[in-house]
């Protein structure tokens, strides 16, 4: 982004609705799980003949349902159906990036009238088991509007109705230059902004988070930026795993996590010679109190540092912890820490 770009961002009036497309912005890109399930069955055409089908505007509008979807544009080839049934099932169990969680959590806490809302090109049955909530257990979303139940997708036909529809949902009857919108396909951006709504490409949650953060004035970060991690720095910290019982018994995690809560474990993305983790609970419903981030900080979330291999370890500080069968951690508050 240009130095221009960014002072006319940090000029621009602060918005009064602020609307995200999912997958890509709120949510991390699902083409990387796409292009995998290709490559599984060494196809790489696949994702450019899927989205490019008549077929992918039927399932978006919610006239076919996914196995429906599948079945038909595999057209036989029972290697094409189950790639596609087992990519349809990866975004089901996809949660929200750390760094919108945050974010979102902080615009609420800074600007209580705000409206958020979210307009997503979407599949009938497509939404996460839970409904989405910030670290105060508050909805992250005042309103989803989606292509599959209204019949209509962002990018085709009659797609600018999507807009409006979220709008009066949210009771909002100010300008529309007062609305911002953020999607990672650039040619999503031309309805809203015929409506007047002032809209910004972004390619990742990241990218989106720091580009939300300049508009809202909010440039510093209460925490370092977290990410989803990598598979192989994952930590399962769901009810009845190992790790969950272990950080249950010295007080990090409840005992018995609520069925609409979650724990997570996110990483940290600064560079680090070994992982590093905030763990915590997002709450199943609002807290109740005069909850800031800081103090959800300081109350319900803890650090994780895994400690690295080697007789370097021995310098680790005293207060490390040995995770019996898991690892070296290293935990502390984290209101303590940063």
């Amino acid at each position: 982004m240009s130095v221009t770009r960014e002072n006319s961002e940090a000029e621009e009036p602060i918005p009064e609705v602020l609307l995200l497309d999912l997958g890509g912005i709120t949510f991390p890109s699902p083409i990387g799980s796409l292009l995998a399930a290709a490559n599984s069955i060494r196809d790489p055409g696949l994702p450019r003949r899927m989205v490019s089908s008549p077929l992918w505007k039927e399932l978006e509008c919610g006239f076919l349902t996914i196995p429906e979807f599948c079945e038909q544009f595999a057209k036989g080839k029972a290697e094409v159906r189950e790639a596609l049934l087992g990519w349809f099932e990866t975004l089901r169990g996809m949660e929200p990036s750390p760094r919108m969680i945050v974010l979102l959590t902080e615009l609420r806490l800074k600007y209580p009238g705000l409206k958020i809302g979210a307009v997503t090109n979407n599949f009938k049955h497509p939404t996460p088991q839970r409904p989405m909530r910030d670290l105060r257990g508050e909805l992250l979303f005042d309103t989803i509007v989606e292509s599959a139940v209204e019949g209509l997708a962002k990018g085709h036909q009659g797609g600018e109705r999507l807009f409006k529809t979220a709008l009066e949902r949210l009771d909002y009857h100010g300008p529309s230059s007062a609305v911002l919108y953020l999607d990672d396909l650039k040619h999503n951006l031309a309805q809203p902004a015929s409506l007047g709504i002032r809209t910004r490409h972004s390619i990742t949650p990241e990218e989106a988070a720091e580009t939300i953060r300049k508009i809202f004035r909010i440039p510093s970060y209460t925490i370092p930026p977290l990410s989803t991690p990598l598979p192989r720095f994952a930590l399962d910290v769901s009810q009845g795993s190992s790790l969950q019982k272990y950080l249950a018994s010295i007080g990090v995690l409840p005992k018995d996590i609520p069925d609409q809560a979650r724990a997570f474990a996110w990483q940290f993305s600064f560079g680090q010679s070994n992982p590093t983790y905030l763990i915590g609970v997002i709450p199943g419903e609002p807290l109740k109190g005069g909850y800031t981030l800081q103090r959800i900080l300081e109350e319900n979330c803890a650090v994780l540092r895994k400690q690295p291999p080697g007789s370097s370890s021995l310098a680790a500080p005293v207060e490390s912890l040995l995770c019996p069968s898991l690892w070296h951690s290293t935990l502390s508050s984290a209101g303590e820490l940063l």
